[in-house]
């Protein structure tokens, strides 16, 4: 995705797509300028509009906050109590002809005339002509939004339309040229409000009635499908108000739990699975959507292992501290505890490779757990010649030749998995390898940070650490290959032509393993080569990685800002 041409310190408010190729976004800049970008290639490049030519005619906008377009050629912005549109398909842009400015305002309970004004935060046209934006009420010194402004004449005039109840209102969903809904507010502040509601129309915004009413909580967002089909979001994130009959009736569900993700398997290009705080997410369609899958109650996952697209294996963690180890063998809508680690036995397995799905290996601190019946029962793995304090990751290529990494040093096995010997690193360095891919039994790609920059708090790190260990002969040598300063690796994919993909936090010594944005480099020859791979702006620290077939990776971590966990995709690799 290029946002090459996103204004520097700009904010993103709203987006309108009147077509799958073609998107506008509006929004603002730190200097209040508002700007709008344009893409026809469904967001794959994004291109600035061409506003008014007198930018002094612009001043009295602080930034674009609300799009509609209800056509391939016409659209219009709002913000600042001023609109913006485009009869051109965004060739140009004009100042709408009738502002908005100095309409009134009709609130119950308040007078005509009582210093009421515009507001434009958010609009909504269900037709070429016909638009919808919130007002505003300047009452004790402060603008209230409250109110709905309606033109029917694309703009030349708009009329104040007087409401059922008083509140503020703060968006729309306009399903057709004749049912809107509107969403707003009584009360300011999270968690304040004295009530929130819906309202409905049937004559275009020119009349209002009550179609949802909420004590105590506010709405966020409203989307209306079809005439007779809505869902808004609920101000504490947790549920969803739904309708199926044009509003007359609503129902309550609970959103689900466990939208922050961790880690990520990929059995096949299709199917991948993810795990979020209180459950699985699972996609058949390549990302396209994901669904829910639950686990059992009191479960939340903390590693996941997935040999076939229906059959996976996952370590959970319980609320009485003791960890379960769940599988499925129906792509997840059904899980059954195969195992429980008991606290008295010191274990706390948080990495997990089932190479098999009879087989699997659990990092458990500083040993390693094997199975040969799909979780039924364990044996504890030795660690010959260690001196390891910690394991953090593990690649198993076949059922018996597994490789695991530890903070100094990396394990291998070549038998039943009893016994695992150490494998050493290159001389000169203290990698703290956290991740590790193996595209076959004797050729594996280990990455880490650089355990020196902690140790001497180098501020950047020092560039050319080796934090990606190479072995092409079955662990008998280990090569070192540097990487940028002030990346910080934290998991890999590898596929058999060499090619390897991993995630990382990035951030300097001072910041060390605390966080920051997020970023994917890839590796050419198993690591001799280098470059930096583009990710969205809001991405943060990257955990895991996983690549199904030579053109399509996903990677999960945290968001940035707002932005909670995030799933990416990359299919043009």
């Amino acid at each position: 995705m290029d946002l090459s041409n996103t204004p520097q310190g700009s904010t993103l408010a709203d987006i309108a797509c009147p077509s799958i190729t073609i998107c506008y976004t509006v929004g603002g800049n730190n200097r209040g300028n508002p700007y709008i970008l344009k893409t026809t290639d469904s967001g794959t490049t994004w291109r600035p509009a061409n506003l008014v030519a007198n930018e002094f005619a612009l001043q009295s906008f602080s930034g674009l906050t609300g799009i509609s377009c209800p056509s391939k050629t016409v659209c219009y912005a709002i913000g600042g109590g001023e609109y913006l549109v485009t009869k051109d398909s965004g060739a140009t842009w004009t100042i709408g002809a009738g502002l908005i400015n100095g309409a009134e305002v009709q609130v119950a309970g308040v007078p005509a005339g009582g210093g009421l004004g515009p507001y434009g935060g958010a609009i909504a046209c269900p037709s070429t002509t016909t638009c919808l934006t919130n007002g505003t009420t300047h009452l004790g010194g402060g603008a209230i939004p409250s109110g709905i402004l309606v033109t029917a004449d694309s703009g030349r005039r708009w009329v104040s339309e007087k409401l059922p109840l008083r509140m503020g209102v703060f968006g729309f969903s306009c399903p057709s040229t004749r049912v809107c809904f509107a969403m707003g507010a009584r009360g300011y502040g999270y968690g304040s409000h004295e009530f929130a509601a819906i309202l409905s129309s049937t004559d275009a915004g020119r009349s209002w009635r009550p179609s949802l009413y909420i004590e105590g909580l506010g709405i966020t967002e409203i989307a209306c499908s079809t005439t007779s089909t809505c869902v808004a979001g609920e101000e504490d994130g947790d549920s969803v108000d739904v309708t199926r009959d044009s509003g007359s009736t609503w129902t309550t569900h609970a959103f689900p739990s466990g939208l922050a993700v961790g880690e990520v398997s990929c059995p096949s290009t299709a199917v991948c699975y993810v795990t979020a705080s209180d459950g699985i997410l699972a996609t058949s369609d390549s990302g396209s959507t994901w669904a829910v899958r639950a686990l059992p109650s009191n479960n939340s996952p903390i590693a996941i292992s997935c040999p076939s697209p229906a059959i996976c294996f996952v370590i959970a963690r319980t609320s009485t501290r003791h960890n379960d180890f769940l599988s499925t063998t129906d792509s997840g809508h059904i899980w059954s505890i195969a195992h429980t680690w008991p606290i008295a036995a010191g274990l706390s397995p948080s990495q997990l490779t089932c190479p098999a799905t009879t087989t699997c290996y659990a990092v458990a601190n500083a040993d390693i757990e094997v199975t040969i019946d799909s979780g039924g029962t364990w044996r504890t793995a030795v660690l010959a010649g260690s001196g390891n304090g910690g394991l953090d990751g593990i690649a198993c290529p076949l059922p018996a030749t597994c490789y695991a990494t530890g903070s100094l040093e990396i394990f291998a096995t070549k038998g039943p998995g009893v016994t695992w010997t150490s494998q050493g690193v290159p001389d000169g360095t203290k990698p703290v390898l956290t991740g590790i891919a193996c595209t076959s039994p004797t050729t594996c790609v280990a990455v880490g940070q650089d355990f020196n920059c902690e140790d001497e708090g180098d501020d950047p790190c020092p560039a050319g650490t080796l934090a990606v260990i190479v072995t092409r002969n079955g662990g008998d040598d280990w090569s070192g290959y540097a990487i940028p300063s002030d990346i910080n690796l934290n998991a890999v994919a590898c596929l058999p032509d060499g090619d390897c993909y991993a995630v990382a936090f990035d951030g300097t010594a001072d910041g060390y393993n605390g966080g920051g944005d997020g970023s994917v480099l890839a590796f050419s020859n198993f690591g001799t080569t280098w470059s930096s791979q583009t990710v969205p702006p809001a991405t943060g620290g990257l955990t895991s990685v996983s690549c199904p077939s030579g053109t399509t990776c996903f990677a999960v971590g945290e968001g940035s800002g707002d932005v909670g966990g995030l799933i990416l995709k990359a299919s043009d690799l």
